[in-house]
């Protein structure tokens, strides 16, 4: 079965943001980064209800640690 994914706004700038720094630092592997974060994003339209159950618990942790780590 399929699912609709979608980005929020704030989400595919976040992503753009993201692509602009990795550009800055490694600009060969920056368009690689980003294709392949659309991909895996694309790939959520065939995951299971309980994926996305443990993704809504573990995304919100992970953007704190990535958040801590960054400080």
């Amino acid at each position: 079965m399929a699912y609709t994914v979608s980005l929020s706004g704030s989400a595919e700038a976040d992503a753009y943001a993201a692509f602009e720094h990795i550009r800055e630092v490694a600009p060969v592997s920056a368009a690689r980064w980003l294709t392949g974060l659309f991909a895996a994003i694309r790939t959520l339209a065939d995951m299971p209800p309980a994926v996305y159950d443990t993704l809504a618990w573990f995304v919100p942790r992970l953007t704190q640690i990535i958040g801590i780590l960054d400080n």
